[in-house]
């Protein structure tokens, strides 16, 4: 029987792409044990999922067979992706989500090495890096981090010296009074919200020959980076941008990870910003989203 009691994940940052703990590119170094891990963030009530490895067997038919026989070739190999959901802790993931920033035709930045138990099996997925990252908040839960990540490889460990399982991190999570979303200098209280940001890689299905596993996950651009906003408040000067010719770019921060991450030359997004709908009774809540408008430039501090 498994129980979700038996799953951990540690990780350590790599200091080459898919080298694993301090080793060469590629060279997929094992950590040394447990010990050598840093915690991870403590997870969301949520189902979680790790990397795995996948070869694509497939069954062919040919002539001169019986119609009741195949023979399967084995013929590539997938790395499927996981997904963390996890509770806001620090600046670790959004520092990742943006890291690549500058670093367009490159091997990713920031990747990591991450050994895990998946209640049966302890396995080392190597050559993590992060492709989507999402922020969500709402007045009455946590703020929450969904993370989907892929993987360059994932192998079996020398499961002795992982016996002993990783605790989770222990900081206190961030909680929604954490959160401060400031747009062309004027700050507002929001009653939910979601950042978004999604990196753009050349993926496994455009590897070249020879490359049997995915060698080369170039990062090329921000695919999206948004916010999306729910509150009460009437802002003057942006929820009319879209009625003139003009576009208007600014700035906005988002203070949550005990750090502030700013865009520049922000915009608000054609047909978000509800406006022109009026509830039937009670306060008007105004919701809408902000996209990429220019040089974004994110950056932490």
């Amino acid at each position: 029987m498994t129980h979700s009691k038996d799953y951990w994940n540690g990780y350590v940052d790599e200091t080459n792409y898919a080298g694993g703990d301090g080793g060469a590119t590629y060279a997929e170094t094992e950590p040394a044990n447990t010990a050598a891990l840093t915690s991870q963030n403590y997870p969301f009530n949520e189902s979680q999922d790790f990397p795995s490895i996948e070869y694509k067997q497939e069954a062919v038919k040919a002539p001169g067979q019986n119609a009741d026989v195949v023979k399967t070739f084995t013929s590539g190999l997938d790395i499927l992706v996981g997904k963390k959901v996890q509770y806001v802790q620090n600046a670790t993931w959004i520092g990742k989500a943006i890291g690549y920033k500058d670093n367009e035709g490159e091997l990713p930045t920031g990747s990591w090495c991450e050994v895990f138990k998946d209640g049966q099996r302890i396995r080392a997925a190597y050559g993590c890096y992060l492709t989507n990252y999402q922020l969500t908040w709402d007045g009455p839960s946590f703020p929450k981090e969904t993370v989907d990540y892929r993987a360059y490889n994932v192998k079996s460990t020398t499961e002795a010296n992982f016996a002993t399982a990783k605790s989770w991190d222990l900081t206190a999570v961030k909680i929604h009074k954490d959160i401060t979303l400031t747009v062309d200098g004027t700050t507002y209280e929001t009653k939910n919200g979601t950042l978004t940001i999604v990196p753009k890689f050349i993926e496994p299905d455009n590897r070249q020959s020879g490359a049997f596993y995915h060698k080369f996950p170039y990062f090329t651009e921000f695919e999206k980076i948004e916010v999306e906003f729910g509150l009460y408040a009437y802002d003057s000067d942006h929820f009319v941008d879209l009625e003139t010719e003009t576009a208007d770019l600014f700035s906005i921060t988002l203070a949550v990870w005990g750090q502030t991450l700013t865009l520049s030359n922000m915009k608000l997004k054609n047909e978000t910003i509800n406006i022109r709908t009026m509830p039937e009774k009670g306060m008007k809540p105004y919701t809408g989203t902000f996209e990429m408008g220019g040089d974004v430039n994110p950056t932490l501090a």
